[in-house]
């Protein structure tokens, strides 16, 4: 966590996912100005809450050095972070203010913590995961680089969720299951047993769905 306000973080994407990493920064007071760029050309001076989109991204060498890539895609979100530590820039995590932290948790460069999460005690969040309104990762769970835990996820104790997964809306992980890399869990699914790296579950209890 930073003990002072950083002057200038640029936000990359102009979403909706965005727009809650913008009221993050200013809930969080985490940066005295804040910078909206996005490559859809067509979003060019629009306003993403009261800031001026600017595009493209442009070269991650000419960007500002502190940078939070606000994109909700697991695979372009860790694509546009390579691209920005090869170019010597810093990730910066954004938590909440109204997010539970517990002291003992870990937060990784370039995490999202929204509101109303919950991260108990010895919880690791890895670099540029996503933890979105209202999940819970609980304690001992290991949520691995570029995944997203979305809104009203719950994750039991001791949880362990892979590189680039997704774990929908509302999903319940029962403690101790682990789930796969880049895998992803169906909105609403209970799991009650191993995800394989890749493979798609859903339904109560979830099972794997099979490739069309």
């Amino acid at each position: 966590m930073h003990t002072s306000r950083i002057e200038l973080i640029v936000v990359l994407g102009a979403g909706g996912h965005a727009k809650v990493v913008v009221d993050a920064i200013r809930a969080a007071e985490l940066a005295r100005t804040v910078r909206v760029r996005d490559d859809d050309s067509r979003r060019h001076g629009e306003e993403l809450l009261g800031i001026l989109i600017e595009t493209p991204i442009g070269n991650p060498e000419e960007l500002p050095e502190c940078a939070h890539v606000a994109m909700g895609d697991n695979r372009t979100r860790q694509q546009l972070a390579a691209a920005l530590v090869a170019a010597g820039k810093r990730l910066i995590a954004v938590v909440h203010p109204r997010a539970s932290m517990a002291a003992t948790a870990r937060v990784g460069s370039g995490a999202f913590i929204a509101a109303n999460a919950v991260i108990a005690p010895s919880a690791v969040v890895g670099e540029c995961a996503i933890i979105n309104h209202c999940a819970v990762v609980d304690h001992d769970c290991m949520v691995g680089p570029y995944a997203h835990i979305a809104p009203n996820a719950t994750l039991g104790g001791s949880v362990r969720v892979g590189v680039g997964t997704l774990i929908g809306a509302g999903a319940v992980l029962l403690p101790g299951v682990d789930v796969g890399n880049w895998a992803t869990v169906g909105a609403g699914a209970v799991v009650t047993r191993p995800v394989p790296d890749g493979a798609t579950v859903v339904g109560v209890p979830a099972v794997r769905k099979p490739h069309a």
